[in-house]
């Protein structure tokens, strides 16, 4: 994910608020297990994060 937007500039806040958005929307979803869940949750939003620049 971060090679393919690596050409774009991603302000933080806009990773911020995308982020955000992942992890409300899994949260929505409720998957099971949770522990999956809270997982993914965290790693698309750390992932996300670290694109900001």
């Amino acid at each position: 994910m971060v090679s393919l937007h690596a050409p774009f500039t991603i302000e933080p806040l806009t990773a911020d608020q995308w982020a955000e958005a992942m992890e409300r929307a899994i949260a929505e979803v409720a998957p099971e297990p949770t522990d999956i869940a809270r997982s993914m949750s965290e790693t698309l939003a750390r992932i996300a994060r670290s694109m900001g620049r």
